[in-house]
């Protein structure tokens, strides 16, 4: 499920964030489930401060994928 992730560039991998639309499609999963796993499962992301934007680190997820 996660190979995607691990055929980044590994500049790419260095903290610029990763908007949710691309973690959608790179997982192949829903929303609903991302949003699961941010509430209940401790998938890592940041929130924009004053907003509801969720951005992610394709390291930290690459970490959290392979510890589940």
């Amino acid at each position: 499920m996660f190979s995607l992730i691990e055929n980044i560039d590994e500049n790419k991998k260095e903290y610029s964030p990763v908007g949710m639309t691309n973690v959608l499609t790179e997982l192949n999963i829903s929303y609903s489930t991302l949003y699961r796993w941010c509430k209940y499962k401790g998938f890592p992301h940041y929130r924009v401060q004053g907003s509801n934007k969720k951005l992610f680190n394709r390291e930290k997820i690459q970490e959290w994928l392979e510890n589940q």
